[in-house]
């Protein structure tokens, strides 16, 4: 995947070109990594084209389970503020 690195969409036919293999090879090797981890993306077969996503950091993951703790807890709150009037 350094060779697409630098890229946020790809074409399936210029990877293709340069990993000297099939468009189906190409696509087939991409759905393996994608399903190892190996990178995070979505690969649209109509338009041929991958479309890669940068990788999610452990701070992003810690700020998206913090922010549903503090969505919980005020939820909570108000469930009881309700109870109790």
């Amino acid at each position: 995947m350094d060779l697409a690195k630098p890229y946020s969409n790809i074409s399936l036919p210029f990877l293709a070109t340069k990993l000297a293999a099939t468009s189906e090879e190409t696509e087939g090797l991409l759905v393996e990594m994608s399903l190892d981890g190996d990178f995070q993306g979505k690969i649209d077969q109509t338009a041929g084209i991958l479309y890669l996503r940068p990788p999610v950091t452990a701070s992003e993951v810690y700020y998206n389970h913090l922010s549903a703790v503090a969505i919980n807890v005020s939820n909570l709150q108000n469930a009881v503020l309700t109870a109790v009037n």
